[in-house]
């Protein structure tokens, strides 16, 4: 049997064209994501070919809006710095687990470049500490600066920073801005340099080596000089206090150098890659497979309950979920199979952040909600966590978070639960913004919650919210053949189901980011319905190829309409659609996506495709389609390990036309969590044209 194992990720996938992902350096769901901001940049802060702000430490990866954090700041200069001195050449810039190195040359006013030799550049990171190397070229003058002021897309509204002695310097900064809200978070940070300064501006003005100062203001900046060639500079971040970085700092880094940290960095992204292995295949797909489990950890942020500053913890917290509107459509489903630990975690974290402020975000950043693109996505991670039984999920707590989530006045629906229309007419009507996606996302979480409602006994509530969830049908348009926007008294308004109604489509009045189609196929609960009401299965495959023809792709809310035809007794046609979208749309390199890469929806939709099964959210169904391998292994805990194996015809052109699972015979297109959970091996016997198999049983949400 051919050997599974795991390729190398390319670490600049996606980092331009749409993609919005980090090159630079941090640990699965790290707090400190190190990595270049440009002049010109990305959501993310980098993007290839611009000249170089600074390192930051705090960064979202993949996401799309106008962008967050980019804060404190660190580049090294090649001589004296003043006023016009603000960015820097890349020569050459590369990356690999756990570390990310390039050169630079220093760029000085309007485009005059000063020749005053290279400065090699080399960044690694723990959990909470960015890790900084430099070493000055001859010809250089080792100067460094630090800011405090910059934010991709938000702005510092005060700061401080002293010097402990010669070579610490601690501090913080304030800040506001970035997509979601405009909620002030502070940064707090210990920077630890092995070698003290020579000379030490800050806001311009010279301090004495020697004596503690203070610096405060916005835009902070501070700039020093060093007499030696090399300069190494540990830098502890918390989101909580100056203890806190500096514990992270003792706890993280302390006697060990900088090789052994970015060594432990890149043994730890190794450790976690390498539960998931491929073979056969191509070489492009195999580094693909590893390239977008990396991305998938990138996402989020996990905290430690004494990590936390908006309110007392009791367990792991989550921040940068930006957002679950995105990563719900896939990710989170995928992640409970790999790591249910991980995912029921989350699910208590957003109760108890209900709990603490009163409700459950949807995008959750830097402190603050916000705002909801969709319905509320937690009822779908509940109902789920509920299905796959994951291990301890508190479901009665959730329940609790749900019921006032759901059933209480909001004072701000665009942030804050849900509008009260919904409940009141039993639609949005056009009056609210987005009104017709509102109306079918609200009817999916009504019915999730409704299901872990059933699971706890409470009947009542369970049936008021399927009531509620039904009038969804009211608002089909059977001349539109999808869910239409209505004004208040119920009238039709005149819209087109193909488009949006506008070019800045996430402020289109009736359906956020997509058009009515995308939304009709976006009930997975209801997809006998949507199969009736387009005329049967034959004429219900034929929709999904006109519209995949007219307008898939569009947004992460369609990515899985591919999956649909395994509704339909058409399995093969999954398979089909698959393939060709997939190698249509992502490619390797720098620009391999088409959009952001949006908290894993990308990564996840990539990843359930190469792996033959397709995620159903709020469920605990697994669709079953040909891998892109002829071997896949999954260590889905140290006891249980899944393979994966294809035998036959040619994994990039054949069907299924039989299948096992540990040994008996599986003949439907797919498979429940408990099936799979335990491991085993699930083997596809593949031919060049497609039988019947799996067009009998078919899948029920």
């Amino acid at each position: 049997m051919t050997s599974a194992s795991s390729a190398d990720p390319d670490l600049f996938f996606a980092v331009d064209g749409g993609g919005n992902c980090l090159p630079g350096p941090c640990l699965p769901q790290g707090l400190v994501k190190l990595s270049p901001d440009m002049v010109n940049h990305n959501t993310s802060g980098y993007a290839s070919g611009e000249l170089v702000r600074h390192f930051s430490h705090l960064h979202i990866s993949g996401m799309g809006g106008a962008g967050r954090f980019g804060n404190i700041g660190i580049i090294p200069m090649s001589q004296k710095p003043d006023a016009r001195t603000q960015a820097f050449s890349l020569v050459r810039d590369e990356a690999e687990l756990g570390s990310y190195r390039c050169q630079l040359t220093q760029e000085q006013g309007f485009g005059e470049l000063a020749n005053q030799g290279l400065i090699d550049v080399e960044l690694s990171a723990t959990h909470r500490c960015g890790l900084h190397r430099y070493h000055w070229g001859e010809g250089c003058d080792p100067w460094i600066r630090i800011d405090l002021g910059f934010g991709i897309s938000a702005h510092s509204i005060g700061g401080a920073c002293r010097w402990l002695n010669s070579s610490t310097l601690v501090g913080h900064a304030v800040y506001r801005g970035g997509w979601g809200h405009e909620y002030p978070y502070s940064v707090f940070f210990c920077m630890q340099f092995s070698q003290p300064y020579t000379a030490c501006f800050i806001e311009g003005q010279q301090q004495p080596p020697s004596e503690t100062q203070q610096g405060q203001g916005a835009g902070l900046l501070l700039r020093a000089q060093w007499d030696q060639s090399e300069l190494e500079i540990r830098v502890g971040i918390s989101l909580v206090s100056i203890a806190e970085a500096e514990r992270a700092l003792e706890e993280e880094t302390a006697d060990l150098s900088f090789d052994q940290l970015r060594e432990a960095a890149a043994a730890c992204w190794k450790q976690r890659l390498s539960r998931f292995r491929s073979a056969g295949g191509s070489e492009e797909h195999r580094q693909c497979f590893s390239t977008m489990w990396h991305r998938l950890y990138c996402t989020g942020t996990r905290l430690d309950p004494q990590d936390v500053p908006w309110f007392a913890a009791k367990g792991t917290q989550f921040t940068d979920l930006v957002c679950l509107w995105d990563s719900v459509r896939a990710a989170n489903s995928l992640l409970a199979l790999v790591e249910p630990e991980l995912q029921a975690k989350l699910c208590n974290a957003l109760t108890e952040i209900s709990e603490h402020m009163g409700w459950l975000p949807d995008a959750w950043l830097a402190g603050a909600s916000g705002q909801i693109q969709g319905g509320t996505s937690a009822a779908t991670l509940f109902a789920e966590a509920m299905k796959k039984e994951l291990p301890g999920f508190d479901a009665r707590a959730a329940f609790v978070q749900l019921q006032h989530q759901l059933n209480a006045p909001s004072p701000d629906p665009f942030l804050l639960g849900i509008y009260p229309q919904w409940r009141e007419l039993g639609f949005c009507p056009d009056e609210v913004k987005n009104c017709a996606s509102r109306s079918v996302e609200y009817a999916f979480a009504d019915n999730r919650a409704a299901e872990l409602a059933e699971h706890l006994g409470e009947g009542e509530q369970a049936r008021n919210w399927r009531r509620d969830s039904d009038n969804i049908i009211e608002s089909w348009s059977e001349s539109a053949t999808c869910f239409a926007p209505r004004k208040r008294n119920g009238d039709w308004v005149d819209f087109n189901p193909w488009k949006p109604q506008c070019r800045d489509f996430w402020n289109d009045p009736h359906y956020y980011e997509g058009t009515g189609h995308d939304y009709a196929l976006l009930l997975w609960d209801r997809i006998p319905f949507l199969i009736e009401k387009h005329g049967g299965p034959e004429a219900f495959a034929a929709h999904l190829d006109e519209y995949m023809e007219r307008c898939y792709l569009w947004k992460e809310i369609n990515l899985h309409v591919p999956w649909l035809y395994h509704f339909a007794g058409m399995p093969h046609r999954s398979t089909q659609a698959l393939r060709s979208l997939t190698d249509q749309e992502v490619k390797a390199g720098r620009r391999g996506l088409p959009d952001n890469e949006d908290m894993g929806a990308w990564s996840s939709w990539w990843i359930g495709h190469a792996m033959g099964l397709g995620v159903v959210p709020g469920s605990d169904l697994y669709l079953l389609s040909v891998p892109r391998f002829d071997v896949l292994e999954l260590d889905l805990s140290l006891e249980h390990r899944l393979s994966i194996r294809c035998e036959g015809a040619d994994v990039n052109q054949g069907f299924i036309v039989s299948a096992s699972l540990n040994g008996a015979a599986l003949n439907r297109a797919w498979l429940r969590h408990a099936e799979l959970v335990e491991g085993g091996e699930l083997i596809f016997q593949l031919a060049e044209t497609p039988g019947d198999w799996g067009t009998q049983e078919l899948p029920v949400y």
